[in-house]
């Protein structure tokens, strides 16, 4: 899978993702533990999403750092 701008995603990359329910003005780091056929499953700090700390994205959602 890539990223937004073409990157190769990998376990234990680290991204930046708009949060679930978030603003697009407003930015989430986190790191992809894990891929789904179509998304890819992103750990992130409580305090950057709700009370989760996990999300689903498709790829196309997140960016590489």
């Amino acid at each position: 899978m890539n990223d937004v701008t073409g990157k190769e995603l990998a376990v234990g990359d680290k991204v930046v993702f708009i949060p679930q329910g978030g603003y697009t003005s407003s930015l989430s780091r986190g790191t992809i533990i894990g891929f789904t056929p179509q998304k890819v499953r992103i750990e992130s700090p409580k305090e950057h999403m709700n009370d989760e700390d996990t999300c689903l994205k498709f790829p196309n959602q997140v960016a590489k750092v």
